[in-house]
């Protein structure tokens, strides 16, 4: 493997992570909790639809062409779905926001470390994509994501809860 690429190989194993985080609230059982069904339908079908058009255009093998418009606005749309799922199931626990970000973050980096050996043995359109970004700017950006995440997983697993 070339070591330049290791950047863009973290950084998307952190966008899949990211990505992929919410299917980790499936499987705790939150998005059962909500109480209405029509509701509880609609998101679960949203994020899957969303997560499943965002896995499909990012793990790809890596294409010449120009990318037409629209799928840039999919992508926009499914990341916001994804966005709003998770603060509508995260709120379901009865948490306060610093639990609320600690568990999304834990789930984040369970799955971007999931990711990681996936991505670094198969090249990617995602790969691909991000390997245009100077390398100190993508180190940066990784540097700072990883911090924070897990800053806010220690803090998760340290501080007392808020809510008894």
């Amino acid at each position: 493997m070339n070591p330049s690429r290791l950047p863009a190989i973290a950084l998307a194993a952190c966008v899949l992570g990211l990505a992929t985080c919410p299917f980790l609230y499936f499987v705790s059982g939150a998005p059962f909790e909500i109480v209405a069904p029509v509701q509880r339908t609609v998101l679960i079908c949203g994020a899957v639809i969303a997560g499943m058009f965002l896995l499909g255009r990012f793990l790809r093998r890596p294409s010449v062409g120009h990318e037409h418009p629209s799928l840039w606005a999919a992508e926009g749309i499914s990341w916001a779905t994804l966005l709003y799922f998770v603060v509508v199931v995260s709120d379901m626990r009865l948490m306060s926001d610093r639990e609320r970000v600690g568990s999304t973050c834990l789930f984040f980096l369970g799955m971007a470390l999931l990711w990681l050996p996936i991505i670094a043995l198969r090249r990617t359109a995602l790969e691909h994509r991000l390997a245009g970004i100077p390398r100190t700017v993508s180190m940066g950006a990784l540097v700072v994501l990883l911090a924070v995440s897990g800053f806010m997983v220690y803090l998760l697993f340290t501080l007392p809860p808020e809510f008894l």
